[in-house]
């Protein structure tokens, strides 16, 4: 099992919080966000990472290096930002499989991945998207689905319950190498949102513990719910 890290935004929003090292290093308690993303998707199975690093990747390269317990990481440096689309691309060049698992180096949801990859292929779906149900989905927009399959994304705003995106997917990797694409562009609004109609993307729902530690108010919660969930190492 092989997965993306995406791991290479600003933090603009954290900033005042952390601002020293890349919002996926800010610490947990004395470990780094990333490392414990890293320790679950190990306990889950996976033997291979591609991080998408741009904003001061020397901090992690330096930390993680090419090995990880069992995982064995490489490393997409984006010398400029190219959007969450743009860095998928380039950091599938270096991917070894076929379906890839793509995250978010700020997000964890506690997600059953091999549930996910054995719905990926009994759907037949180029992609699947994992999603949340939520009672507000005001922060983050709302996802519709017709049986299992996405037929529409609805913008922020609205308070209402519904389903959002979890922020992981897994794709065919020949879905994206077979399109000609810019060089810089977002997954979900330029590429998904568009070809809804073209290929087929399902939703994969996991009503499980998430959070975003994108925002301060959510990054001091973590501090605290995330050691609650889960037995994690020092490093």
């Amino acid at each position: 099992m092989e997965a993306i890290i995406l791991a290479g935004g600003l933090g603009t929003r954290l900033h005042a919080v952390v601002s020293d090292v890349p919002k996926p290093m800010a610490p947990i308690g004395k470990v780094p966000f990333l490392s414990l993303l890293l320790q679950y998707l190990e306990k889950n199975g996976f033997n291979s990472i591609v991080l998408s690093v741009g904003y001061m990747h020397d901090n992690i390269i330096a930390y993680f290096g090419n090995k990880f317990g069992t995982l064995n990481i490489r490393y997409a440096i984006e010398d400029i930002p190219l959007g969450t689309g743009g860095g998928i691309c380039q950091a599938l060049k270096m991917a070894e499989s076929d379906e890839v698992f793509i995250l978010n180096g700020d997000t964890f949801l506690n997600l059953d991945y091999q549930g996910m990859l054995g719905f990926h292929r009994t759907r037949l779906a180029d992609i699947t998207m994992a999603l949340m149900p939520l009672k507000d989905t005001s922060r983050y927009g709302n996802v519709r689905l017709q049986g299992d399959r996405l037929i529409r994304f609805e913008e922020k705003g609205a308070v209402a319950p519904g389903l959002i995106n979890a922020g992981i997917y897994l794709l065919n990797s020949k879905i994206i190498k077979s399109q000609i694409l810019p060089e810089k562009f977002s997954f979900e609004q330029d590429f998904l949102a568009k070809r809804l109609n073209e290929i087929e993307v399902c939703g994969y729902i996991s009503d499980t513990f998430f959070i975003d530690i994108g925002v301060p108010e959510d990054y001091q919660r973590a501090q605290t719910e995330i050691p609650h969930q889960f037995e994690f190492k020092s490093k």
